[in-house]
């Protein structure tokens, strides 16, 4: 376990009195145009015994968004590298698959920049989907333009799918998957 680095000194009593406790944390994050309220019970932080200052550090940061991606059903990094893993894509193949720089993907996955939520809903369809992989490589080497006549003259319940007929399910098919909205 690597130790924690933090200042000693307090920011606000300028004491050398920090030191980790467990402190109750509640902030407001806006992200895509939606204020998020993120409550954790037991942050692990730098507090001064002074003064009672916080400090958020690195350890606590991460903490922070991790409850804030759970809070927004987003992927996490590690999530977004796993399954992009698991398909056995580099950032590159994936990144150009999806028609976004392979930058982007890298600042998704290192955590430094968090997804839109209209592109982790783009992500879990490339996860999720072979014949999604399938027609977006093959859109982007200028295969198929427009929309396949088959999509459109397909007569399934989706055809017709408006999103005032959808009704949320008591529970989603794959409970607990990465995948599950």
């Amino acid at each position: 376990m690597t130790k924690r680095r933090y200042s000693p000194r307090c920011a606000e009593c300028h004491q050398k009195t920090m030191a980790i406790a467990t402190v109750a944390y509640d902030i407001k994050i806006d992200h895509d145009g939606k204020k998020y309220d993120i409550h954790l019970p037991a942050l692990s932080v730098p507090k001064c015994s002074n003064c009672g200052a916080i400090s958020i550090d690195d350890a606590a940061s991460e903490q922070i968004d991790i409850a804030f991606h759970q809070a927004a059903n987003l992927l996490t990094p590690e999530q977004i590298a796993k399954l992009r893993d698991d398909l056995k894509l580099t950032q590159k193949d994936l990144a150009a698959l999806m028609g976004i720089s392979d930058s982007t993907l890298s600042r998704w996955e290192s955590g430094t920049q968090i997804q839109q939520r209209a592109f982790d809903c783009y992500l879990r369809l490339v996860f999720a989907s072979s014949w999604v992989r399938w027609y977006l490589a093959a859109f982007h080497a200028g295969r198929i333009t427009g929309i396949p006549k088959e999509i459109v003259q397909a007569r399934s319940p989706v055809s017709n799918f408006t999103p005032s007929d959808y009704q949320a399910p008591a529970a989603p098919k794959h409970a607990g998957s990465v995948l599950a909205a």
